[in-house]
């Protein structure tokens, strides 16, 4: 029984949107792992980078000191500058003024 009243929903029709869908389908998950492994890639760079950062401030520290001006050019805080926290006198008279 061939009898469609409308020959663009044909089996030809189908399977050739069928196949379209599938190429694209295709296209977008290799597209997408390209993606990702462009993401990994940049993530890995930025790690690399912030390493090597690190290594710099290491580098500065044992060279010129924690307390050098060189070691705050990069953005650190000296190790004089910071507040040691000490202890304020305590009232031993035991009693409020």
């Amino acid at each position: 029984m061939n009898n469609l009243s409308n020959l663009a929903f044909g089996i030809a029709n189908v399977d050739a949107s069928h196949d379209g869908m599938n190429a694209k389908q295709t296209v977008a998950v290799q597209k997408k792992a390209e993606s990702d492994g462009a993401s990994d890639d940049a993530a890995d760079s930025e790690r690399d980078f912030h390493k090597m950062i690190l290594g710099v401030k290491a580098q500065v520290a044992a060279q010129y000191g924690d307390d050098s001006n060189e070691y705050q050019s990069l953005g650190l805080k000296k190790k004089s500058e910071y507040n040691l926290g000490r202890r304020s006198p305590s009232n031993t008279s035991g009693g409020t003024p």
